[in-house]
């Protein structure tokens, strides 16, 4: 029997963004779950945690995904963190922990 599946939490609060990324993710092998905002986001990491990755919208509608993304990093220091934005002039803010910034 093989290792188990990488899981990935995926947050955006556009969902044919959420589909892309999940039949990407999925292809590659990946568990993945989805949630389309902040408090979606927060309760479905607290019941499927630990996951491999954090995939978050910058821009949440409701919230930061920056502050989203603090609050899980601070609870699983061993995720990683990749942020996603459609916006091509973007200076991301300083943080405390690391991340991968995708444009």
């Amino acid at each position: 029997m093989g290792k188990p599946a990488k899981k990935v939490l995926i947050v955006d609060d556009e969902r044919m963004i959420l589909r892309v990324l999940r039949r990407f993710l999925v292809h590659q092998g990946y568990v993945t779950y989805e949630a389309a905002g902040f408090p979606e986001a927060l309760r479905t990491f607290r019941e499927e945690k630990p996951f491999h990755a954090l995939l978050c919208d910058v821009y949440l509608e409701l919230d930061s995904g920056w502050k989203l993304a603090e609050q899980i990093y601070s609870s699983q220091p061993s995720i990683h963190v990749v942020m996603l934005t459609g916006s091509y002039f973007y200076e991301p803010p300083k943080r405390d922990y690391p991340y991968t910034l995708l444009l």
